[in-house]
């Protein structure tokens, strides 16, 4: 679940699930390319908005901390990748 659904320029967005690898932390560095690339190397936990990395601000197993970046108008994809193993 992402908190809140629509979110405006440095506003807190809360990504909620489980399973977010904090033992490795944050690489908070993705690989650049195209959206559905995977952090590289991954390690620990990324997010990535419309295929452009986004900070991790805090990480817990069961949530991400992001600050919204600037983006235009419209929906955007929203996808975290995390490294199980």
């Amino acid at each position: 679940a992402v908190r809140p659904l629509r979110a405006e320029y440095g506003q807190w967005v809360r990504i909620v699930g489980d399973g977010f690898n904090v033992v490795d932390a944050y690489d908070g560095r993705c690989a650049e390319g195209t959206p559905g690339d995977t952090c590289v190397p991954l390690r620990g936990t990324c997010v990535r908005l419309d295929g452009r990395p986004v900070p991790i601000e805090a990480l817990s197993p069961t949530m991400i901390l992001v600050r919204w970046p600037r983006t235009c108008i419209g929906p955007a994809n929203l996808t975290v990748a995390v490294q199980t193993s």
